[in-house]
């Protein structure tokens, strides 16, 4: 695989190859740089895996849910993310880096990572409303981008499912009326 970091300044895509696959690739120009797999159908932990490194994103809490970044096998930290109200949320690092992750339009089709000072990082364009991917920009140069790609593709799966939950809770709700 060719490394993430080196592609820097460009466009990539996270595709899911199989539709009901919770499986998803990110690619340049039909190169795989790296895999997100869920480890089951339902549950919340993903293993992402780059030249860069192999990784696990896990969701805990409960009533205040936030998600873990570890290499895969440690039970150490990377970074978490603590998810706001209104949407979005604060990625912090182990070593004191901390990103934003905001929604930038109105739809919720585009999403930023942006740095301490605002100025984004990557740029997530999602492809439609189910999750069949999206296009990932690099912004400025950093250390954290590659790792942050792979974190973004987990985010924008996590957004998915949330939204057909709460949207099959409503047609639940409507239908016993």
């Amino acid at each position: 695989m060719r490394r993430i970091e080196e592609l820097t300044g460009n466009t990539l895509n996270w595709v899911q190859p199989r539709p009901l696959a919770r499986q998803f690739e990110l690619r340049r120009d039909g190169d795989v740089l790296a895999t997100l797999r869920f480890e089951t159908s339902l549950g919340s932990l993903a293993r992402a895996e780059s030249a860069e490194g192999s990784y696990t994103f896990k969701r805990v809490g409960f009533f205040r849910p936030g998600v873990t970044i570890r290499l895969a096998g440690s039970e150490e930290d990377l970074g978490t993310y603590q998810p706001d109200w209104g949407g979005g949320g604060t990625i912090m690092m182990a070593d004191g880096a901390k990103y934003g992750f905001k929604c930038t339009s109105f739809w919720n089709s585009r999403w930023a990572m942006t740095d301490e000072n605002g100025e984004p990082v990557l740029e997530f364009h999602l492809k439609s409303f189910v999750k069949t991917g999206a296009q990932v920009y690099f912004g400025r140069s950093c250390p954290d981008a590659p790792l942050l790609a792979l974190f973004g593709g987990y985010l924008m799966v996590l957004m998915a499912d949330d939204a057909t939950a709460k949207n099959r809770q409503a047609v639940v709700e409507f239908a016993t009326v």
